[in-house]
């Protein structure tokens, strides 16, 4: 199934954005309803409120998105206050730290930080520092409110913090990086109060990428962009890029995703991919269709089972790719695959629904009571069971 008009025009508004270019013409019989529902999915509210602006979008859609964006401005201001006490206690205590994703780069690379979502702030520390992190953060009178397998959790002035001491928790990925020698490039980021730390740029992309495909399988439109705002910096080293991924075993995963954001949203990467040495005649056209089918919801069984074969040929080691297969036979991951539409759609719609929404108060999400009677039927039970918030 191609996607429909309305995730092509998303997708044509992003392109635009990306490519600081005008937006495309509001096609006809668009329904808004269905792409306020791709857009909530795929958290690009605030991002195609900022290009379209309120003359080409329903007075309703309109509100909705305008609420969501100051609800936006509100968190944002919050949680950058609560980081910067935070690292205030790191720096004080000798602990190295950075935020990833949506705080780095509503801070760095978008040129608006309001078009940013972001649902909580990611921190990276190494995993020496674990023990140290929480007996700073007690001392501060901070609590830990849970201990996950590769994180710990802190709410501080209402934000939700996760101190991640390795971001990648798959056992076949979790060698992957050195988190102290990536903390050894970190840089500031200076705000008015206070001073942040985020990744080099080169390992901000390659966090991105890798968080997107492991751990979401490519979840989000959001995550692409994300992923197509660091590629497209001049100052990338993709040297470096290239001889990280080669030591790492990940040249294929990361190939394919700035590969596909390249492809979505026509950002003429393909000079500087091609200094990464993948073969491109290698992919197989159906992956990039299964990928973009969920994306764009219009999902379906054989897409999934497609992603899943995508798993096992970006193994690039005989390890990788023996617990990759023996995943396969997981429940969880047979949950995924013969799990009831109807069921699936619920799930997707009551997480979608804490996500990006048009409620003021951001963490709160959604202000409506017919979410899952706007929305058309979706077609895919893997897309919805497997969706997760992308902070």
């Amino acid at each position: 199934m191609s996607p429909d008009i309305e995730s092509k025009f998303i997708v044509g508004v992003l392109a635009a954005f990306l490519n600081n270019k005008p937006p495309p013409v509001v096609p006809g019989g668009l329904d808004w309803r269905w792409l306020r529902c791709i857009a909530g999915q795929n958290m690009t509210g605030p991002l195609l409120w900022h290009v379209l602006g309120a003359e080409s979008v329903p007075a309703e859609v309109g509100v909705e998105w305008k609420e969501s964006v100051i609800g936006l401005e509100l968190f944002h201001e919050r949680a950058t206050k609560a980081a910067l006490g935070l690292f205030t206690i790191f720096e004080e205590a000798g602990i190295a730290a950075v935020v990833l994703r949506g705080m780095a780069l509503s801070h760095t690379v978008y040129r608006h930080m309001r078009v940013r979502p972001m649902v909580d702030v990611d921190v990276l520390i190494s995993p020496e520092d674990r023990d140290l992190t929480q007996r700073a953060l007690r001392q501060q009178g901070l609590e830990v409110k849970a201990i996950l397998r590769s994180q710990l959790v802190y709410v501080v002035d209402g934000v939700v913090f996760e101190v991640h001491w390795s971001f990648m928790t798959p056992k076949r990925f979790r060698r992957a990086v050195d988190v102290s020698s990536w903390l050894g490039t970190r840089r500031p980021i200076r705000l008015s109060g206070g001073t942040l730390y985020s990744l080099s740029l080169e390992n901000e992309l390659l966090e991105l990428a890798l968080h997107s495909f492991v751990h979401h399988e490519i979840g989000t439109l959001l995550q692409l962009v994300d992923i197509g705002m660091l590629a497209r910096t001049p100052e990338l080293d993709w040297d470096y890029i290239k001889a990280w991924c080669a030591k790492s075993s990940v040249s294929r995963l990361t190939f394919f995703t700035i590969k596909l954001v390249d492809r979505l949203f026509d950002l003429g990467l393909s000079p500087r991919l091609a200094r990464l040495g993948i073969e491109d005649p290698a992919w197989d056209e159906r992956f990039f269709a299964a990928h973009v089918a969920r994306l764009c919801g219009s999902d379906s069984r054989q897409h999934t089972i497609t992603r899943k074969a995508q798993l096992l040929q970006v193994a690039e080691s005989p390890g990788a790719f023996l617990r990759q297969a023996i995943r396969f036979v997981s429940l969880d991951q047979v949950r995924h695959l013969v799990q009831r539409p109807n069921v699936a759609y619920v799930t997707l719609m009551k997480r979608h629904s804490r996500s990006v929404g048009a409620s003021v108060e951001w963490r709160r999400g959604f202000r409506r009571s017919d979410e899952t009677s706007f929305c058309r039927p979706a077609p895919s039970d893997r897309q919805i069971s497997s969706y997760h918030e992308y902070p």
